[in-house]
């Protein structure tokens, strides 16, 4: 739930964030939660990958199926590199808390030297054209005033109904 009252906003914007979600209870629950914010006739913004990446998507990714893993690459950062760096902060315990994020990292998922990062797996669920359109539909209270693709991404206008 987020930490706002109802009713408190005139927009909402919901980007690459549906893609994540697992379930089609979830990605209700998240646009209905959106929609609770929104003052009655305010509008949300929902953007999520599309299947589709042949139309100018930008991710690079083919995918065979709606439901996929797709690689997150995390750049190792080095001593004096960042914020949380010895160099930064000039102590031990820093650098005790760099290399031990690092060792963490490297347990769930694979170091590529050639792009000196950590690479993991993250969840996506990737859309057809009117699914997110139905997705949004179905939760009460919202009117669709438009459906578009953009670099990638189904979007979706929502306005919340009073």
């Amino acid at each position: 739930m987020l930490p706002y009252r109802s009713d408190a906003f005139d927009a909402v914007t919901c980007i690459a964030v549906l893609h994540h979600i697992t379930t089609q209870v979830r990605r209700q629950r998240l646009i209905a939660e959106a929609l609770r914010v929104l003052r009655p006739g305010g509008q949300a913004l929902f953007y999520a990958w599309a299947m589709d990446q042949t139309q100018g998507g930008r991710s690079g990714h083919l995918f065979e199926s709606q439901d996929v893993f797709v690689p997150f690459h995390k750049r190792q950062t080095h001593a004096g590199d960042g914020p949380h760096s010895a160099q930064n902060h000039g102590d031990a315990a820093a650098t005790a808390a760099t290399s031990t994020n690092s060792i963490a990292s490297a347990e769930h998922g694979c170091y590529d030297p050639a792009k000196k990062a950590h690479v993991f797996q993250r969840y996506c669920h990737v859309y057809r054209q009117g699914e997110l359109t139905d997705l949004a539909a179905s939760v009460d209270g919202t009117r669709i005033l438009e459906e578009y693709y953009d670099a990638g991404n189904w979007c979706i206008l929502a306005q919340k109904v009073e």
